[in-house]
């Protein structure tokens, strides 16, 4: 039987697809009691891909738009004494501050939420596209509001939705392609409510 940290593929750059840095402005925010009801596929040779998403009944996640590099997702190796784990987190900016902006804010303070980024380097086939933070565990917010006269974010909020402490990830983000880039935008879309301004 293998042990867990038997390496078993080498790392090379691959220079037709170099790595770029960034991520959308846009991200997909379910609540975590949403996403564990949800179906998910694991791909049958990818175990860090997931290629559905199924969510129940009547069950729906929000999506949230900023501007430019509004949206800053990270993973931090986090190393315990009997094991590591990983903090996921995801940075967020929201550029309005309408009461029913506000009243959606007010619950991501609340609860736990899964997130869907979409990175910029997307891999030679997509397959890295889209990253799945909080997976496991879930995401709660851990700092968020907004500094009016705060020229560069123009006035708006600013949320980082992070693992707890005794609540990391197992994990690196997972990452989600259904088919293809479209496809899985198809998809995602599919899960989220209208916008609520």
């Amino acid at each position: 039987m293998p042990n867990c940290y038997d390496l078993t593929k080498s790392i090379t750059n691959d220079c037709d697809n170099p790595m770029v840095p960034g991520a959308d402005a846009k991200i997909w925010v379910f609540p975590k009691n949403v996403w564990d009801n949800a179906a998910k596929t694991v791909d049958g040779t990818d175990s860090n891909l997931i290629t559905d998403v199924v969510l129940a009944s009547g069950e729906t996640g929000i999506y949230i738009e900023g501007l430019n590099s509004s949206v800053e997702p990270s993973s931090e190796l986090s190393v315990g004494t009997y094991g590591t784990t990983y903090i996921h987190s995801v940075i967020f900016k929201v550029f309005d501050n309408s009461n029913p902006v506000k009243a959606e804010l007010e619950k991501l303070t609340k609860g736990k939420f899964v997130i869907v980024v979409q990175n910029n380097f997307k891999g030679a086939g997509n397959d890295v596209t889209f990253e799945i933070y909080g997976y496991n565990s879930g995401l709660r917010a851990s700092e968020g509001g907004r500094v009016v006269n705060d020229t560069d974010t123009l006035g708006g909020y600013s949320f980082t939705l992070a693992s707890e402490e005794t609540a990391t990830e197992p994990r690196l983000p997972f990452s989600l392609l259904d088919t293809d880039y479209d496809t899985t935008l198809t998809l995602l879309n599919s899960l989220v409510t209208a916008t609520v301004a």
